[in-house]
């Protein structure tokens, strides 16, 4: 199994699929030049038509940078025990 593969409420989503289509969204953005900040609801309500509704986000969380491990990779296991202490 992946680590990229998240189960929310019985499907199998991948994280992958979901960042690619989210992205989509920045860089039109970006080349819109528009407004830098986006909402939770703007980005649903964009992203409803590339999206199956079950993998559409339910919560944002703005970070100033992520835990990454001395490789430079995001470290998933602190990333994880955070939002578990926010919660």
């Amino acid at each position: 199994t992946s680590a990229d593969i998240m189960k929310v409420g019985g499907y199998k989503l991948s994280a992958l699929e979901i960042e690619s289509v989210l992205l989509e969204k920045k860089a039109k953005r970006d080349q819109e030049k528009s407004k830098p900040v986006l909402s939770l609801q703007e980005l649903c309500t964009w992203a409803k038509d590339k999206l199956a509704p079950y993998k559409l986000p339910t919560r944002l969380f703005l970070w100033d940078s992520l835990p990454r491990n001395a490789m430079g990779k995001v470290n998933k296991k602190e990333l994880k025990n955070q939002l578990a202490a926010q919660q």
